[in-house]
């Protein structure tokens, strides 16, 4: 992933042959693709929301978002796969701190890697976390997302 120039590839989109890069078609590219807002339930800024972007980067679908009210901070990232408008998978990462004050827990850093799936249900126009690694997982299910509430506006 190349954050730094927006999300352009670094060889100005061109493949390694020199020839034109042949972006494959992805399943509802553009319902994907532009500007979102990150929503978490535990960190804490009042709105808990932080801006998000799912762009394209050769033949895939990148996910950058972040949420952050020091010193709780959350962000996710990694490879999107959408099954349909209402659900996709994200090949990535979740690190930050959660407030995890209620439980008497010190702030500190937590990272999950995995497959996490999120899902817009009951007409909702955000994608919520409901599972990570095939596990059903929304909040403090011993699954690695102490966050509890992970939601990617459309």
């Amino acid at each position: 992933m190349n954050e730094a120039n927006g999300g352009e590839e670094a060889n100005g989109g061109e493949e390694a042959n020199g020839g034109e890069e042949a972006h494959q078609d992805i399943p509802f590219d553009s319902h994907y693709t532009g500007k979102h807002k990150l929503g978490v339930n535990r960190v804490n800024d009042g709105k808990r929301t932080g801006p998000g972007k799912i762009f394209r980067e050769a033949n895939a679908l990148v996910l950058i978002a972040k949420v952050e009210k020091a010193p709780y901070r959350l962000e996710v990232n990694g490879i999107v796969r959408p099954v349909s408008k209402t659900e996709f998978t994200l090949e990535g990462m979740l690190r930050g701190v959660p407030n995890l004050e209620f439980r008497n827990e010190a702030a500190k850093e937590q990272v999950t890697k995995g497959t996490f799936t999120f899902r817009s249900t009951k007409g909702r126009k955000y994608w919520r976390l409901y599972e990570v690694d095939g596990k059903e997982c929304v909040c403090d299910d011993g699954c690695g997302n102490e966050f509890c509430y992970i939601d990617l506006g459309f």
